[in-house]
Parts: C-alpha cells; structure tokens; sequence
C-alpha cells in the first residue's frame, strides 16, 4: 500500500499526500519538515484528515513550536470538511480550553467553551465516537454547562458500552 500511496501522492492526490505523511510520522526519527509539507499540500487540497493531523502537530508541537491557538483552526477546519477525529479534538479544546493561555487554570479557565464543546460531542457521537459520548454522557451527569439528567446520562453511557460491545 505504501508504494501506491506514494504514487497517489505524486500524482497530487489529497489523500495520498497524507497517507505518506502518516506513514512518515510512523519513523524511528521522522522528517516533520517533510511531513509538515505533505500535510500543508493535502490541506489545501480539501483533506479533513490532514487538517485534524496539521492540527495534532501544532497541539503537541511536533516538528513545530507548539500553538494551541493554530491546532483549533486546523481541528476547526478538519471539522468542517467532515473529519470526526477533527470535530472530537476541537470539541476537547472547547472543553478543556487552552493549556498555554495565561487566563489558564484548572478552576477557572476563560477559554472554555462548553456550549459548543457539547454540540461538537454531540456531532462527533452520531457518527459513531464512544469517546464524544462518554464526555456527552460525564458532562450531562454533572449538569456542567447544561440541565443535570441523570437518567440521559445513564443512557449515553448504556449506548456508549453497546457500542463496544460491552452489554
């Protein structure tokens, strides 16, 4: 599969571009500038995986000085162009809010979004993400930025152990 990811690649295919730089991240000691440059090209070439992974770069900082602020643009756009991976990251992001942000704390982080962060779970949860509806569920249980129900929770986490096959 690699050799035919390299030649979709080559051929200026969105989605090949970033199967190579999937692949190369997988490396004992990756090259970011050249994975960085394959992701940026299938970015633009409309592919939300490579958008949540560009996204995944900057939240982490690999191969660029970590920017939580630039990680959300990418899961944001990731999103929009259909990527669940991307919706459920931003959606983190909104709950969590920004780790590097000086109006960061655990009591009391400004950045925080959990309106939006429950929409974006509820997104990424109907199409399939028991990660988004285990935080759909934990958020509803303590009614933290919406009506406490803990009987729609009890069912989010019922669905959530169906999903895994856990009945």
């Amino acid at each position: 599969a690699e050799v035919y990811f390299k030649e979709a690649s080559e051929c200026g295919s969105a989605e090949g571009m970033f199967e190579c730089a999937k692949l190369l991240v997988e490396d004992q000691q990756p090259n970011f500038k050249k994975i960085m440059s394959l992701l940026f090209t299938s970015a633009d070439g409309g592919c939300g995986e490579a958008m949540n992974m560009l996204g995944l770069m900057y939240r982490e900082g690999l191969g660029v000085i970590p920017d939580e602020l630039r990680a959300k643009v990418w899961f944001t756009r990731g999103s929009d162009r259909g990527c669940n991976q991307a919706t459920l990251n931003l959606a983190k992001m909104n709950y969590e809010g920004l780790h590097q942000s000086s109006s960061s704390s655990k009591s009391g982080n400004k950045d925080r979004d959990i309106p939006a962060a429950i929409e974006l779970f509820n997104k990424a949860s109907k199409k399939g993400s028991i990660v988004a509806k285990l935080y759909l569920a934990k958020i509803i249980k303590s009614g933290e930025g919406c009506q406490k129900d803990e009987v729609k929770a009890g069912e989010l986490y019922m669905e959530a152990a169906k999903m895994e096959g856990m009945e």
